[in-house]
């Protein structure tokens, strides 16, 4: 979904302004968690880093780098998991 396709929507529209918008946590409104500004973040990468690093140097019709941008939620807040489902992660 884009940021306009999410903004035109009719359920989003009617949305009061202090809705929350929360985690899936349970199934209870209440002991649901709420999303925060720390569970969101904006990236962008580049969609053709193979055809771009193929070219040898000294082509000069080098392919057009193509960039996608996106805002990332977390699939789970990982405050949630660690303090309330004892989850511990190691990389």
């Amino acid at each position: 979904m884009t940021k306009k396709e999410l903004l035109e929507l009719k359920a989003f529209q009617e949305m009061p302004d202090d809705a929350e918008i929360l985690f899936r946590t349970n199934k209870q409104l209440p002991m649901c968690e709420p999303l925060t500004s720390k569970h969101l973040f904006l990236t962008q990468q580049c969609t053709n880093i193979d055809a771009v690093m193929r070219v040898p140097f000294y082509v000069k019709q080098r392919p057009v780098a193509k960039y996608k941008t996106a805002l990332i939620i977390d699939a789970m807040p990982f405050d949630y998991m660690t303090n309330k489902l004892n989850v511990s992660f190691e990389l």
